[in-house]
């Protein structure tokens, strides 16, 4: 755990349950502004925010980008990821399981890929589950 002068914990290192990531975490007083997350396939993030605006510089199957989310919605991202790596898919269509092992509602699992990719992305994958 970090901490400020006052004693207040304002951030720390991390592991989670699933999903075998490590990371650090940043505090301000009043909540977490930055994320620096490490997943054992290589794969990086670094998540920045401010209010509802966040900036997230990634690297992962799906390629390198930057993107900027409003209010948890994508509104640039350079270069745009236009198609979803496979396993990428697959674990959206799974519901995110094992990283939920109950997996989430395909609801709440479109709202997820629409803040890392842009909406006609996302339908590419998870319209093709769906249909019959």
């Amino acid at each position: 755990m970090l901490y400020d002068r006052t004693g207040q914990e304002r951030g720390g290192y991390v592991t989670w349950d699933t999903g075998d990531n490590v990371g650090l975490t940043l505090d301000g007083q009043r909540g977490q502004q930055a994320l620096f997350v490490a997943g054992p396939d290589g794969a990086t993030a670094l998540q920045l925010w401010h209010g509802a605006q966040a900036l997230d510089p990634r690297a992962d199957a799906n390629g390198a980008r930057l993107s900027h989310t409003v209010d948890g919605h994508l509104h640039v991202q350079l270069p745009r990821i236009a198609s979803l790596s496979p396993g990428t898919c697959t674990l959206f269509r799974n519901g995110l399981r094992p990283e939920v092992p109950d997996g989430l509602p395909p609801s709440r699992v479109r709202d997820i890929c629409t803040r890392r990719v842009d909406a006609s992305t996302c339908d590419a994958c998870l319209v093709d589950a769906t249909t019959p």
